[in-house]
Protein backbone atom coordinates (compact mmCIF):
# COMPACT_ATOMS: atom_id res chain seq x y z
CA UNK A 1 0.00 0.00 0.00
CA UNK A 2 1.11 3.41 -0.92
CA UNK A 3 -1.04 6.02 0.93
CA UNK A 4 -3.59 5.56 3.65
CA UNK A 5 -5.23 8.16 5.58
CA UNK A 6 -5.63 8.11 9.56
CA UNK A 7 -7.94 10.31 11.27
CA UNK A 8 -6.60 10.20 15.15
CA UNK A 9 -9.19 10.42 17.57
CA UNK A 10 -9.86 13.89 19.51
CA UNK A 11 -7.98 14.26 22.69
CA UNK A 12 -5.25 11.92 21.57
CA UNK A 13 -1.22 13.53 21.49
CA UNK A 14 0.35 13.38 17.90
CA UNK A 15 4.53 12.50 17.99
CA UNK A 16 5.92 12.53 14.93
CA UNK A 17 9.76 10.89 15.25
CA UNK A 18 12.82 11.74 12.78
CA UNK A 19 15.11 8.79 11.15
CA UNK A 20 16.34 6.47 13.67
CA UNK A 21 18.94 4.16 12.09
CA UNK A 22 18.41 1.43 14.69
CA UNK A 23 18.76 3.76 17.26
CA UNK A 24 16.53 2.90 20.56
CA UNK A 25 17.91 3.46 22.90
CA UNK A 26 17.52 7.37 22.38
CA UNK A 27 14.15 6.97 21.28
CA UNK A 28 13.68 5.22 24.47
CA UNK A 29 15.40 8.14 25.96
CA UNK A 30 13.05 10.67 23.56
CA UNK A 31 10.07 9.06 25.13
CA UNK A 32 10.45 9.10 28.11
CA UNK A 33 11.47 12.41 28.12
CA UNK A 34 8.16 13.72 26.95
CA UNK A 35 5.95 11.45 29.18
CA UNK A 36 5.28 9.01 26.35
CA UNK A 37 1.91 7.06 27.00
CA UNK A 38 1.76 3.77 24.19
CA UNK A 39 -2.05 3.80 25.19
CA UNK A 40 -3.28 7.34 24.09
CA UNK A 41 -0.54 8.81 22.52
CA UNK A 42 -0.18 8.44 18.02
CA UNK A 43 3.57 7.46 17.97
CA UNK A 44 4.80 8.24 13.77
CA UNK A 45 7.84 7.49 12.46
CA UNK A 46 8.87 9.44 9.18
CA UNK A 47 10.78 5.95 8.18
CA UNK A 48 14.22 4.53 8.00
CA UNK A 49 14.04 2.45 11.26
CA UNK A 50 17.09 0.33 10.58
CA UNK A 51 20.87 0.68 9.08
CA UNK A 52 23.67 2.13 10.90
CA UNK A 53 22.50 1.97 14.25
CA UNK A 54 22.88 -0.76 17.14
CA UNK A 55 19.31 -2.16 16.78
CA UNK A 56 17.85 -2.52 13.68
CA UNK A 57 15.57 -5.55 14.04
CA UNK A 58 14.13 -4.00 17.84
CA UNK A 59 13.67 -0.47 16.83
CA UNK A 60 12.26 -1.97 13.40
CA UNK A 61 9.49 -4.04 15.26
CA UNK A 62 8.74 -1.69 17.87
CA UNK A 63 6.84 -0.15 15.30
CA UNK A 64 4.66 -3.04 14.73
CA UNK A 65 2.05 -4.87 16.18
CA UNK A 66 0.69 -1.84 18.22
CA UNK A 67 -2.15 0.25 16.74
CA UNK A 68 -0.74 3.42 18.43
CA UNK A 69 2.35 3.25 16.66
CA UNK A 70 3.11 3.05 12.71
CA UNK A 71 6.14 3.94 10.39
CA UNK A 72 5.97 5.16 6.78
CA UNK A 73 8.79 3.62 4.24
CA UNK A 74 11.90 5.04 4.29
CA UNK A 75 14.82 5.07 2.14
CA UNK A 76 16.43 2.51 3.82
CA UNK A 77 13.67 0.20 4.24
CA UNK A 78 13.52 0.22 -0.15
CA UNK A 79 17.24 -0.64 0.27
CA UNK A 80 16.01 -3.61 2.60
CA UNK A 81 12.85 -4.75 0.20
CA UNK A 82 15.34 -4.38 -2.98
CA UNK A 83 18.97 -6.01 -1.14
CA UNK A 84 16.05 -9.31 -0.26
CA UNK A 85 14.31 -9.26 -3.35
CA UNK A 86 17.45 -8.75 -5.81
CA UNK A 87 21.18 -10.53 -4.38
CA UNK A 88 22.71 -8.10 -6.98
CA UNK A 89 21.79 -4.78 -4.46
CA UNK A 90 23.06 -6.44 -1.34
CA UNK A 91 26.30 -4.93 -1.31
CA UNK A 92 24.93 -1.40 -1.70
CA UNK A 93 22.69 -2.51 1.55
CA UNK A 94 25.55 -3.33 3.11
CA UNK A 95 27.69 -0.74 1.88
CA UNK A 96 24.69 1.90 3.72
CA UNK A 97 24.69 0.51 6.98
CA UNK A 98 22.97 -3.21 6.16
CA UNK A 99 25.78 -5.05 7.46
CA UNK A 100 22.98 -6.55 10.72
CA UNK A 101 21.64 -8.04 8.22
CA UNK A 102 24.40 -10.78 7.38
CA UNK A 103 24.05 -12.03 11.37
CA UNK A 104 20.24 -12.78 10.71
CA UNK A 105 18.58 -16.24 9.78
CA UNK A 106 16.48 -16.18 7.25
CA UNK A 107 12.91 -16.81 8.99
CA UNK A 108 14.05 -13.38 10.76
CA UNK A 109 15.03 -11.73 6.83
CA UNK A 110 11.28 -12.80 5.60
CA UNK A 111 9.47 -11.75 8.89
CA UNK A 112 11.66 -8.24 8.13
CA UNK A 113 10.28 -8.66 4.74
CA UNK A 114 7.29 -9.11 4.89
CA UNK A 115 6.57 -6.13 7.71
CA UNK A 116 8.66 -3.73 5.28
CA UNK A 117 6.54 -4.90 1.96
CA UNK A 118 3.30 -3.22 3.91
CA UNK A 119 4.54 0.03 4.78
CA UNK A 120 2.96 2.70 3.28
CA UNK A 121 4.80 5.35 1.43
CA UNK A 122 2.73 8.30 3.04
CA UNK A 123 0.79 9.19 5.48
CA UNK A 124 -1.96 11.74 5.69
CA UNK A 125 -3.72 12.66 8.90
CA UNK A 126 -6.43 14.93 10.09
CA UNK A 127 -6.30 16.68 12.96
CA UNK A 128 -9.32 17.59 15.88
CA UNK A 129 -9.23 21.31 14.46
CA UNK A 130 -9.65 19.52 11.04
CA UNK A 131 -6.07 20.75 9.78
CA UNK A 132 -4.25 18.10 7.36
CA UNK A 133 -0.71 16.91 8.14
CA UNK A 134 0.93 14.80 5.26
CA UNK A 135 3.95 12.70 6.09
CA UNK A 136 6.42 11.19 3.63
CA UNK A 137 10.14 10.11 3.90
CA UNK A 138 11.77 12.86 1.85
CA UNK A 139 9.66 15.11 0.39
CA UNK A 140 6.64 15.37 -1.98
CA UNK A 141 8.47 14.79 -5.43
CA UNK A 142 9.47 18.04 -7.17
CA UNK A 143 7.14 19.03 -9.79
CA UNK A 144 4.14 17.77 -8.12
CA UNK A 145 1.95 20.85 -7.26
CA UNK A 146 -0.97 18.84 -5.06
CA UNK A 147 -0.90 16.86 -2.53
CA UNK A 148 -3.74 15.21 -4.20
CA UNK A 149 -1.41 14.95 -7.62
CA UNK A 150 1.27 13.21 -5.34
CA UNK A 151 -0.96 10.68 -3.86
CA UNK A 152 -3.25 9.69 -6.88
CA UNK A 153 0.56 9.11 -8.83
CA UNK A 154 1.94 7.56 -5.63
CA UNK A 155 -0.99 4.65 -5.85
CA UNK A 156 -0.54 4.40 -9.43
CA UNK A 157 3.41 4.42 -10.43
CA UNK A 158 6.52 3.24 -8.26
CA UNK A 159 8.77 5.66 -10.16
CA UNK A 160 6.67 8.04 -7.98
CA UNK A 161 6.77 6.06 -4.56
CA UNK A 162 10.75 6.07 -4.93
CA UNK A 163 10.99 9.84 -5.23
CA UNK A 164 8.96 10.34 -2.46
CA UNK A 165 11.28 8.30 -0.35
CA UNK A 166 15.22 9.48 -1.86
CA UNK A 167 14.51 13.29 -3.70
CA UNK A 168 15.93 15.50 -1.64
CA UNK A 169 16.39 18.89 -3.43
CA UNK A 170 13.74 21.13 -1.47
CA UNK A 171 16.02 20.52 1.89
CA UNK A 172 19.19 21.09 -0.14
CA UNK A 173 18.01 24.11 -1.81
CA UNK A 174 15.47 25.43 0.96
CA UNK A 175 13.55 27.00 -0.84
CA UNK A 176 10.22 24.72 -1.79
CA UNK A 177 6.57 25.62 -3.14
CA UNK A 178 4.07 25.36 -0.41
CA UNK A 179 1.48 22.64 -1.36
CA UNK A 180 -1.54 23.94 -1.19
CA UNK A 181 -4.01 21.39 0.15
CA UNK A 182 -2.33 20.31 2.92
CA UNK A 183 -1.27 22.21 5.55
CA UNK A 184 1.77 20.45 7.28
CA UNK A 185 4.35 18.16 5.32
CA UNK A 186 6.72 16.19 7.54
CA UNK A 187 9.77 14.37 5.86
CA UNK A 188 13.05 12.93 7.45
CA UNK A 189 15.71 11.96 4.66
CA UNK A 190 17.66 14.90 4.97
CA UNK A 191 20.10 15.03 7.86
CA UNK A 192 20.05 19.04 9.18
CA UNK A 193 21.44 20.40 12.24
CA UNK A 194 18.06 21.33 13.31
CA UNK A 195 14.92 20.91 12.35
CA UNK A 196 13.53 23.21 9.48
CA UNK A 197 10.20 24.38 7.56
CA UNK A 198 10.39 25.05 3.76
CA UNK A 199 7.52 26.02 2.03
CA UNK A 200 5.34 23.85 4.03
CA UNK A 201 7.88 20.72 4.60
CA UNK A 202 9.07 20.14 8.13
CA UNK A 203 12.22 18.35 7.84
CA UNK A 204 12.74 17.08 11.03
CA UNK A 205 16.39 14.33 11.15
CA UNK A 206 18.82 15.89 13.13
CA UNK A 207 21.17 12.75 12.50
CA UNK A 208 20.58 11.23 15.81
CA UNK A 209 23.03 8.16 14.95
CA UNK A 210 25.49 10.60 13.63
CA UNK A 211 25.87 12.01 17.25
CA UNK A 212 29.24 12.51 19.18
CA UNK A 213 31.09 15.00 21.19
CA UNK A 214 31.92 16.61 17.84
CA UNK A 215 28.56 17.76 17.05
CA UNK A 216 25.34 18.51 17.52
CA UNK A 217 22.96 15.60 16.03
CA UNK A 218 20.13 14.53 18.09
CA UNK A 219 16.81 12.72 17.90
CA UNK A 220 14.27 15.34 17.10
CA UNK A 221 10.06 15.05 17.67
CA UNK A 222 7.46 17.29 16.31
CA UNK A 223 4.40 17.23 18.98
CA UNK A 224 0.98 17.80 18.59
CA UNK A 225 -1.28 18.15 21.81
CA UNK A 226 -4.82 17.85 21.65
CA UNK A 227 -7.32 20.10 20.27
CA UNK A 228 -4.16 22.55 19.08
CA UNK A 229 -4.05 24.51 16.28
CA UNK A 230 -0.26 23.77 13.98
CA UNK A 231 1.08 26.76 14.45
CA UNK A 232 1.28 25.90 17.92
CA UNK A 233 2.97 22.93 17.61
CA UNK A 234 6.04 21.90 19.61
CA UNK A 235 9.86 20.95 18.73
CA UNK A 236 11.41 18.52 21.40
CA UNK A 237 14.68 16.67 20.92
CA UNK A 238 16.69 14.06 22.96
CA UNK A 239 20.81 13.30 22.03
CA UNK A 240 21.95 9.98 23.08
Amino acid sequence: MSHFKHKFQAGRRLIIVGDLHGDLPTLNKLLKQISYCEDSDLLVSVGDLVDRGPASIETFNFFFGHENRVAIMGNHEDMLLHALENPNSIGNWIANGGSWATNCDNETLADLYSKAHEMPVAIELETDLGETIGIVHAQVPCGFKTWYEFKTMAEAYVGARQRAMWEREYAKRNIAPVIPDIDLIVCGHSVTPQHKLVGNHLFIDTGSVFADDTNNFKLTAMILDPNTALDKMRIVSCRQ
